[in-house]
């Protein structure tokens, strides 16, 4: 009776939709919307299933796992609707799927037969009708019909022959790769006639020597001239009857010759799958692309050196973006993600890494790439560190605040006392990024204790990155933060003996001026504003004079309006930021040439290679490290970093001297080195008790914001680039007990020797003298 109930019904069927459609619903209302005794559900049940082409005996649907709510594809057979023959065809297509393992196959999960319907459940697919009508990628269709070949050549050496290549029986996985379904006509070269399937080929993928004389050809032709039909209607669409092999109008010219060898009338003629794959990846054809050549590179990365594989990783960023988004996410990434766990790939995979992670979405960044960064910043090669902060910017979004301060920044922070210059460098400019993230407390006590070290630091680059980073991440500091450190801070940059250093503290003070309040501008900045307007850098001079006229303006004007608007500041340096250049490693060839200058004049008096103050020029007010246009256009220009490919020298840190030591420099004779223009103002400047104004309790001795011991005072000047002059004559810093004591005028012409305490030299150089009496 059912079976009548069902002939009547097919006969008022008009539309494939239709049939469809009543099949789903006979299906859904018998089995709740579940898939029989199957532990899974159809992910839509109002929608019916898609058909998967006009020959095909399936029908389509998505589904997941009541487990664990994975993604399958659920494939329906309607038993009541089917002749005997396509019954038979679809039992062999269940046995064929259970037994075929190969990634190139469908992978069967599992089954389900009723007497009125078959369910199949597989992997996650889509057919490739489906997928061509969303993205017709052409280096993905290259590697689809590559596997397609494969899989074909896979048969052919299991003595195997398909008999149903074409268009309904391919899929496409999540990660984009094709998959050869549709076996119900697959049969062994030794099964019997009684076992073969009885359903026939469709006529228009039947090749011409089934439909005339019979004539014997290679096991493979006719699986081979069902892959030249699955072509054709790759780039045309299904194919409508056989004539229409011969319109190659759209096929690719670089698959031109191999395609018409495959639709050869003479069944010997046809290629092999390996020699198909052979003769299309030559001479630049169509499987020889860099998707497919990229794919080949990740298969058989385990048998490639070293060197291969770091060359791979480093041009491989600028392909990606060619590249099939679904391929690069689902294929390209989880391979990576496995150099670096377990293949040792270090820094050389994180540039694609990084790309790749830029098309994830939060979810997937945070489970897929967040691990690998916390990972990395744990590292202990110098590469590896230094590339992973100069990709910061890539996924710094990615990072939750609690993440960064209690994972990532106490890993970082060793980067700032780290022995290599590159490494301190890098590390002063990721800040900017990772500020915004940190807590107060980790800024006031952590953050600002190592810039302020980092301020006396040997490296003239990393003094410069300093200033500049603390002036962009002003807005982000409390406001007892800023008056405690900003104006302490500056000052100190517009007497180093660096020019540019001098130029990031003039550019910080303008930038941030805004949040001094009228007392410490005129106090504390303009008298150290005012100094450089005679500095003997015209580029220095120029920018303190512009500055020092706009903080006479802000003082005759008063301040009430400008302090009114500390929000509207912080909103703009925030917009603003990129216009200020990082000095980084784009003063390293002018550090080179000042330092082997030095050397070569300095001599064995100067056994640290360092340059020292220079000699007072331009009548005695000249301050040290001139330099020519070539320098600045270095300074300008320049881009990266310090190259690590050199072993680096450890810093030495010399011992303490003795309070009787004296370090000869170069400054002004009213302000004591340090800007204290009178003994009143002690407090205000910090006079070598701090940028916090005194607050010696809270830092302790030598905590980096100045809070020097006068013992220690000429060692650090030594070390780090001593502040430079504007006075006519070099006087002698004491302890503070002792006073200051004159000497002549140092000689233009260099000495080679230094100062004697014992048998141990101190100085020399340039400006290098005789020791006086009170030495």
């Amino acid at each position: 009776k059912h079976r009548k109930s069902n002939t009547s019904r097919k006969s008022t069927v008009k539309t494939s939709g239709d049939f469809n459609t009543t099949m789903f619903s006979r299906l859904t209302s018998m089995l709740g919307g579940g898939v029989g005794a199957l532990p899974f559900v159809v992910t839509d049940p109002e929608s019916p299933p898609r058909k998967l082409g006009s020959e095909s005996i399936w029908s389509h649907s998505e589904g997941t796992s009541k487990a664990d709510g994975s993604p399958v594809s659920i494939f329906f057979f309607d038993v009541t609707s089917s002749s005997a023959d396509q019954l038979d065809a679809a039992r062999n297509a269940i046995r064929r799927m259970k037994t075929l393992r190969h990634p190139s196959f469908l992978r069967y999960i599992d089954s389900v037969e009723t007497d009125k319907s078959i369910q199949v459940v597989t992997e996650r697919v889509i057919p490739l009708a489906e997928r061509l009508q969303e993205d017709k990628n052409m280096l993905a269709i290259s590697w689809g019909l590559h596997q397609v070949a494969k899989a074909i050549g896979f048969l052919v050496d299991s003595q195997m022959t398909h008999c149903n290549i074409c268009l309904s029986s391919i899929v496409v996985d999540m990660t984009g790769e094709w998959k050869l379904g549709g076996l119900e006509l697959l049969r062994r070269e030794t099964d019997d006639a009684g076992s073969v399937v009885k359903m026939p080929t469709p006529v228009k993928y039947q090749p011409p020597e089934k439909k005339g004389a019979i004539r014997k050809g290679h096991s493979w032709s006719d699986d081979m001239w069902g892959f030249g039909c699955l072509i054709w209607e790759v780039f045309n669409g299904e194919l409508p009857r056989p004539e229409r092999l011969t319109d190659v109008d759209n096929i690719p010219k670089k698959l031109l010759e191999p395609f018409v060898k495959l639709i050869g009338a003479n069944p010997k003629s046809r290629p092999s799958p390996q020699n198909f794959i052979t003769e299309a990846r030559n001479n630049g054809r169509y499987l020889d692309n860099d998707f497919v050549n990229s794919t080949f590179f990740l298969e058989e990365i385990n048998l490639k050196s070293s060197e291969e594989v770091s060359a791979f990783y480093k041009g491989l960023p600028a392909l990606l973006d060619g590249f099939p988004r679904d391929a690069c996410i689902r294929k390209i990434l989880p391979q990576l993600l496995q150099a670096f766990n377990y293949g040792g790939a270090g820094s050389a995979v994180l540039g694609p890494l990084f790309k790749i992670g830029s098309y994830l979405d939060a979810d997937e960044y945070r489970d897929k790439i967040v691990p690998c960064v916390i990972k990395l910043f744990s590292s202990t090669d110098r590469a590896t560190r230094i590339s992973l902060l100069r990709s910061l910017h890539l996924f710094i979004e990615h990072l939750t605040e609690s993440l960064v301060s209690e994972k990532i920044f106490p890993q970082l922070a060793t980067g700032f006392t780290d022995s290599v210059p590159a490494m301190r460098e890098e590390t002063v400019k990721a800040m900017l990024l990772v500020v915004p993230k940190l807590s107060n407390t980790i800024v006031d006590n952590q953050l600002l204790r190592f810039f302020a070290k980092l301020q006396m630091d040997e490296a003239p680059s990393i003094r410069v990155n300093t200033t500049i980073c603390l002036g962009k991440i002003a807005p982000y500091l409390t406001p007892e933060s800023r008056d405690r450190v900003l104006a302490s801070a500056f000052v100190r940059c517009l007497k180093d003996n660096f020019s540019h250093a001098r130029a990031a503290g003039l550019m910080a003070i303008k930038a941030t001026q805004n949040f001094f309040s009228t007392t410490d501008l005129v106090r504390k900045v303009f008298p150290g504003v005012v100094g450089l307007t005679l500095d003997p850098d015209e580029a220095v001079k120029t920018q303190a004079l512009n500055l020092a006229r706009g903080m006479l303006d802000r003082i005759e004007n008063g301040p009430a309006e400008a302090d009114m608007t500390v929000a509207a500041v912080s909103s703009a340096m925030k917009n603003n930021s990129s216009s200020w250049a990082w000095a980084s490693s784009a003063v390293t060839s002018v550090i080179s040439k000042t330092v082997l200058k030095a050397s070569a004049v300095g001599g064995a008096g100067n056994p640290s290679g360092r340059a020292g103050p220079a000699s007072p020029t331009d009548s005695g007010k000249g301050v040290p490290d001139r330099h020519d246009a070539d320098d600045d256009d270095d300074f300008e220009d320049a881009q990266s970093g310090p190259s690590l490919e050199t072993p680096p020298k450890q810093r030495k840190t010399p011992p303490k001297k003795s309070p009787s030591s004296r370090l000869q420099l170069q400054v002004d004779a009213d302000d004591g080195g340090w800007g204290d223009d009178d003994d009143d103002d002690k407090s205000d400047y910090g006079d070598k008790s701090g940028w916090g104004g005194g607050d010696a309790d809270r830092w302790g001795n030598d905590d980096g914001w100045g809070n020097d011991s006068a013992d220690d005072l000429d060692l650090d000047q030594q070390s780090h680039g001593a502040p430079s002059s504007r006075s006519s004559e070099p006087v002698t810093i004491a302890p503070r007990t002792a006073s200051h004591s004159t000497s002549k005028p140092a000689d233009s012409k260099p000495r080679s020797g230094g100062i004697k305490l014992g048998k141990k030299k101190v100085g020399g150089g340039l400006g290098a003298r005789k020791p006086s009496k009170a030495d």
